[in-house]
């Protein structure tokens, strides 16, 4: 009864690899095989496998290895056409443009003597950038609570939508990098060239090795059961999402600061408030809509990421 379950298994097995392909030789090789004792060895044994005629030939074992290979590299260049980066734009601030030249402030400072809104500069030059409102208790609120609602959808998403979500930021980086190191400069007073180091190189990078291995980071691990009392039982570590999480960043790097704990965060299946520098809260706003339009590009609620701020009116977690 076991022979005969061995016979009919491997047959099954053989033709669902290579279909259309002769496997007599091999079957009765099996057979053979299995029926070899020291008692019955003898060379008459062998009579029983077919001729060299019915067995594969070349030419139809490289027919089917080059179908094999058309396939993988089908599939292959459609996965990476449904999870490819897309395009997308938002809008640039005027004063990263090139020419572009505000008022310098008598004495600048962050802090406004006749409203609570905090005035941003160029700390290089002095130069007036904007007003930017600071976000109160209730508005912190309200955005944690927008992000869980987005959260809930974005935590059913597979990896290959996270990833295309990260390669759509990714091409918008790379794409419009004068502009990106331009407003980094503007707020933090760096030069391009420690913008395009400290900015631009280690944000891309970043996205390329969660790319890369944040997957098998998140995947299921299997532990050892305590031997002997946990012998009978199944040990194993899941990483679920958290729901919403907060990341407090620091002013120095202000594009880089803000956007890695979102790609870490995100990937993870959960949604972030980010609460940036009060000194570079200007580039922030330009920056959060650079991830928010990725999300929608991809057919997501931009809503999972939160610092508070889309224009002027728009409170600012700072």
């Amino acid at each position: 009864m076991a022979m005969r379950y061995a016979d009919e298994y491997f047959t099954a097995m053989l033709a669902n690899f290579l279909p259309r392909v002769s496997f007599d030789f091999l079957v009765s090789g099996f057979k053979i095989g299995c029926s070899i004792s020291r008692d019955s060895l003898s060379f008459s044994t062998f009579d029983a496998l077919p001729p060299q005629s019915s067995l594969p030939s070349g030419q139809s074992v490289l027919v089917s290895l080059v179908c094999a290979f058309a396939s993988f590299v089908f599939f292959r260049l459609w996965r990476a056409s449904r999870f490819n980066g897309i395009p997308y734009n938002v809008p640039v601030p005027e004063q990263a443009h090139e020419g572009w030249k505000g008022e310098v402030m008598a004495n600048p400072s962050i802090k406004s003597t006749s409203n609570y809104l905090i005035q941003c500069y160029a700390p290089a030059t002095g130069v007036s950038l904007g007003t930017v409102a600071p976000a109160y208790p209730e508005d912190i609120d309200a955005a944690i609570k927008a992000s869980a609602v987005a959260q809930e959808q974005w935590a059913k998403t597979s990896w290959d939508e996270r990833r295309k979500f990260l390669r759509t930021l990714l091409k918008y980086i790379l794409d419009n990098q004068d502009y990106i190191t331009a407003v980094a400069c503007l707020d933090s007073g760096k030069t391009k060239i420690d913008a395009a180091l400290g900015e631009i190189l280690v944000t891309a990078e970043k996205i390329k090795y969660v790319l890369g291995h944040g997957e098998k980071a998140l995947v299921p691990e299997q532990r050892k059961a305590s031997w002997p009392f946990m012998c009978y039982k199944k040990v194993e570590v899941r990483y679920e999402p958290l729901g919403v999480v907060a990341a407090l960043v620091s002013w120095n790097y202000p594009f880089h600061n803000l956007l890695s704990p979102i790609i870490s965060s995100t990937f993870a299946g959960n949604g972030i408030i980010v609460k940036g520098s009060e000194q570079t809260a200007w580039s922030s706003q330009y920056y959060i809509s650079i991830v928010k339009g990725a999300l929608a590009a991809c057919g997501h609620n931009p809503d999972l990421v939160q610092v508070g701020e889309k224009n002027q009116d728009t409170p600012v977690m700072c």
